[in-house]
């Protein structure tokens, strides 16, 4: 499974973002940031960062990276 997470920088998110790391279920995550992950999980494989300053708007692009994933953890 795929996942985006958003608030994965917060002391909550980042947390939630260690579980889904940890899960054999979960093959990669997609976190929605406006600041940069921590280090550890900046470099981990699962992890891709995303930049997204505007939930209110969503460019082509970021919706074509963001395709095919299973679900989302909205957290903010």
């Amino acid at each position: 499974m795929r996942i985006i997470l958003t608030g994965a920088t917060g002391q909550i998110g980042s947390e939630v973002l260690v579980q889904c790391i940890k899960s054999p279920y979960i093959h990669h995550v997609y976190c929605l940031v406006r600041k940069p992950l921590s280090r550890d999980h900046e470099a981990h494989p699962k992890v891709t960062q995303l930049f997204h300053e505007d939930f209110e708007k969503w460019p082509a692009d970021l919706l074509e990276e963001l395709q095919g994933v299973s679900g989302c953890i909205w957290y903010v």
